[in-house]
């Protein structure tokens, strides 16, 4: 497990996490911060600025590392300099991590929106599964443990399919609720015969894709609603009291300059528990 950290109180969060997830397994988590580059000259002639930054991280992340109980897990610090989601996702091959868990911020009021934050590059260029705590979530202080209460929305992509493959898997770990939603947008106009077609539709998917995914004897909830997928998302979790959302997210050359924020990136910024987000 790689946990991804820029010090913030999310990320001490993230780490918690990381360790409630593999506590009592014979698991290594490296914990990884990543000096971005200034400008390129800083990567090319190896600055002092680079170098001096470089110190500072080495000295927070041990701080950093011994600032959670592990349990006896082993956990071991690395500082890279380079592009965040590139460098992580080298990292993250390199030592065959299976998950990667990181915090996010938020969004910054003195900055455009559209350029987007360092928890959606890494998980744009993650091609494994990345567990987020998002601002809310770490502002909730909330106590970390193996999620029972799962909510996984489904566009019906192909990222969206595998992170139904993963939330299948927590659910036969011992969680006691996985509800799967479906967000038909735009539909405003619809008439309610209409709606009730659509909804009988998007159920009869939900159930082929769990049953193909061997799902279909945990007793899972199948809901269809309409409107905002982001607000939808959101106000399902804070009514069933989830503790893990589950998604499909973009990737990386679906990231366009100037593109607006993703629903996976709008969720974990607003979520009051973990995102765990799958590419495709």
């Amino acid at each position: 497990m790689l946990v991804a950290t820029e010090f913030s109180t999310a990320s001490h969060y993230a780490l918690q996490y990381a360790v409630a997830l593999v506590r009592g397994h014979n698991a290594t988590i490296f914990v990884a911060h990543i000096v971005t580059p200034r400008d390129p000259s800083e990567l090319l002639h190896d600055t002092t600025s680079l170098r001096e930054r470089m110190a500072q991280a080495e000295a927070e992340i041990q701080h950093f590392s011994e600032s959670v109980d592990l349990f006896g897990l082993t956990c071991i610090p690395i500082v890279q300099s380079g592009s965040l989601g590139e460098t992580l996702e080298a990292l993250a091959n390199y030592h065959s991590v299976d998950l990667v868990v990181t915090g996010a911020r938020g969004l910054n009021e003195h900055r455009p929106p559209t350029l987007g934050s360092g928890a959606e590059e890494i998980f744009r260029h993650a091609t494994r599964p990345v567990l987020t705590i998002g601002p809310q979530a770490a502002l909730r202080g909330m106590a970390a443990s193996a999620p029972k209460q799962i909510l996984c929305a489904t566009d019906f992509s192909a990222s969206s399919e595998r992170a139904m493959g993963l939330a299948l898997t927590f659910a036969r770990r011992g969680s006691r609720r996985l509800i799967v939603l479906h967000v038909q947008d735009g539909s405003t106009l619809w008439t309610i015969p209409t709606r009730l077609h659509m909804q009988q539709i998007s159920t009869q998917r939900m159930r082929h894709l769990v049953e193909a995914l061997g799902g279909n004897a945990l007793g899972l909830e199948f809901r269809v609603a309409f409107g905002s997928a982001t607000e939808t998302i959101l106000s399902t979790a804070h009514e069933a009291q989830i503790d893990l959302i589950v998604l499909g997210s973009k990737s990386a050359g679906a990231w366009a300059h100037g593109a607006p924020l993703s629903t996976a990136y709008n969720v974990i910024v607003q979520a009051s528990c973990p995102v765990l987000t799958v590419r495709s």
